[in-house]
């Protein structure tokens, strides 16, 4: 990223949480890591942003699996 400056999209990674009743459940999450530039061109700050995508996910599988 930093020689590209292009933003870098990780593949969905399995993440579980405690769920609020107690028992773990098992989410899903995209991280992307943004670059923000300086007037120099060069990378100064990185906004990193973690997306919970479980439903698209469990969407996808649900599609395969009706092939």
């Amino acid at each position: 990223m930093l020689k590209t400056r292009a933003a870098d999209i990780l593949p969905p990674f399995r993440y579980d949480v405690q769920g609020a009743r107690g028992p773990f459940e098992t989410r899903w999450w995209r991280v992307t890591n943004s670059p923000i530039l300086g007037e120099d061109g060069y990378v100064r700050w990185i906004i990193n942003r973690a997306e919970d995508v479980t439903e698209l996910v469990e969407l996808r599988a649900a599609a395969k699996g009706a092939k």
